[in-house]
């Protein structure tokens, strides 16, 4: 779920070229991401806690997704901004209620279960771009990665639909239940 957000990085020379945008287009859409995080950060942590991590994660898992295998098709300026938005708008919402997720898990390892998650957060970010590189000079178009992380953000989805809890709405008190690793890790 990184990954998709580094990827505009790597193939943004080329999409600049392709949709010809001015210098001031290209910053606009290498920051759109972060406007659409922006809107969503305070409100996620409350649509969590009103409708249940399962709903959550999953709608804007596949928002972000969705969102991810837009560029490629964009005709012009306005709608790669508007795709790169919504990538934000869903990895926003993801993110926080992941943590929350990670965090309601144990009161006891609440701290290292966060940590976990951004540390294989920023691994991602170390790895993804290079990899994405590789993949964009092996099959001789940015395009391809687009569509790849997208496929790849829609099958993360499926894992959530079991994994995930569904907890009744206000429920937002980390459990007592025995840690169980192998969700976490998975």
């Amino acid at each position: 779920y990184v990954w998709d957000r580094v990827v505009l990085a790597v193939s943004l020379p080329d999409i600049r070229g392709v949709l010809g945008l001015a210098p001031h287009q290209t910053g606009l859409v290498a920051s759109a991401f972060a406007a659409g995080v922006a809107l969503v950060a305070l409100p996620a942590g409350l649509l969590v806690r009103r409708i249940g991590f399962r709903p959550v994660m999953i709608c804007s898992g596949l928002i972000f997704s969705l969102a991810t295998a837009y560029p490629p098709l964009a005709h012009g300026y306005w709608d790669l901004l508007a795709s790169r938005i919504f990538v934000g708008l869903g990895e926003g919402v993801f993110n926080i209620s992941l943590l929350l997720y990670l965090g309601s898990l144990s009161k006891k390892h609440r701290a290292a279960l966060v940590g976990l998650g951004a540390t294989v957060f920023g691994i991602a970010a170390s790895v993804g771009p290079p990899l994405i590189h590789l993949l964009d000079g092996a099959v001789g178009t940015w395009r391809v990665s687009f569509y790849v992380l997208a496929v790849l953000g829609v099958l993360l989805c499926v894992p959530l639909v079991f994994l995930a809890p569904a907890p009744a709405p206000g429920e937002g008190e980390p459990r007592e239940a025995q840690l169980q690793w192998g969700r976490v890790l998975a």
